[in-house]
Parts: C-alpha cells; structure tokens; sequence
C-alpha cells in the first residue's frame, strides 16, 4: 500500500497528466499553472464532443483511470473531474496530516482525527518538530501553485488558533483556488 505522501503526490500527479491530456486538444493550457488549470471550466477548454472524447481517450492512457463523458458532463472543473474519477483532495491531505501526527492521534480514525483540536496535535504550533516535518512534506509533495507561500503562512496561523480543528487545516491546504 503506499504511503499517505505518496498517495498525495500521485492526486497531483494525475491532475498533471489531465492538463497534457487536455494540451493535446487546447494548446492554450500549457501556459497555466497546475492551480489555474485544475479551476478550469472544462467546457471552455473543451467545447466539443470530439475534443471531450479526445482528452477522455489522452487521459485514460495517461493515468488508468475510467473517465467518462458522464464524467466530463458532470464535472465543471479538472479537479472536480479528477475528485470524480479518483478521489477528493481533502481525503489524501486528511492522511497525509494523521500520518505526521504524534501518537495518539495518528491511530485515530479519519472522522476522529479532523475534529481534533490542533493545538493539541501541535502543542508549540509553527514551532512544533511534528508540525515542522508535515509542513516540509508538504512543501515537497504539492505543487507550489497549489501549496503557496501564502497558504502556508495561514497553515501556521490556524496553529494557533485556540478553537482550530484538524478539519479547518484539511480545508485549507485542499483549497484549491
């Protein structure tokens, strides 16, 4: 089974795979970063059904996943696609923060572990060594488009937040927008 970073960087990964599959059809999205592209509105990159069937085609080579046109019809954007066909964000970036959770809130349950407190999984917030290696894990594992500085700071300032739940930092860094 893989690991909760590697199951973060594969979402990331896919979503990579969707934006050449689709450069195969509109030339346009590779001058996106990963961030504007995954808030694409599929419709406009890909207004035809030959161009739709074109990139379900390209995608399904690409990563092995069943992609539809019932898919592409009922997702507006690629990451809504992607959470389709795959998988939300939120699920993997859940994982990989109870991965790097001390004890005993790395062996809770998905639903027990986002309604935790966050400071106290973090004691000593920013400055906390646990919270110190998730930050890094992250840093290497999302792309910096979708993981910005920006991001990272209100990351170590929901720390810090007295009534912040594990929930509310799973939100965050899954914002994709």
């Amino acid at each position: 089974m893989a690991t909760p970073k590697a199951q973060l960087q594969q979402w990331f990964k896919y979503l990579q795979e969707f934006q050449i599959a689709c450069e195969q059809v509109d030339t346009d999205v590779y001058y996106l970063d990963l961030l504007k592209f995954a808030n694409e509105v599929i419709a406009k990159d890909l207004p035809t059904t030959n161009e739709q069937n074109q990139f379900v085609i390209s995608a399904q080579n690409a990563t092995g996943l069943t992609v539809t046109m019932a898919d592409i019809s009922s997702s507006s954007t690629f990451e809504a696609l992607l959470e389709t066909v795959w998988n939300p964000l939120n699920r993997f970036v859940a994982a990989f923060l109870r991965f790097g959770a001390p004890l005993p809130f790395s062996a809770m349950s998905f639903t027990d572990f986002a309604k935790q407190k966050l400071s106290a999984i973090f004691p000593d917030a920013g400055m906390d060594a646990n919270w110190s290696s998730v930050q890094k894990g992250l840093v290497s594992s999302v792309p910096a488009a979708c993981y910005s500085a920006k991001q990272q700071k209100a990351a170590v300032d929901l720390l810090s937040k007295s009534n912040s739940t594990t929930q509310d930092l799973i939100d965050l860094i899954s914002k994709m927008g």
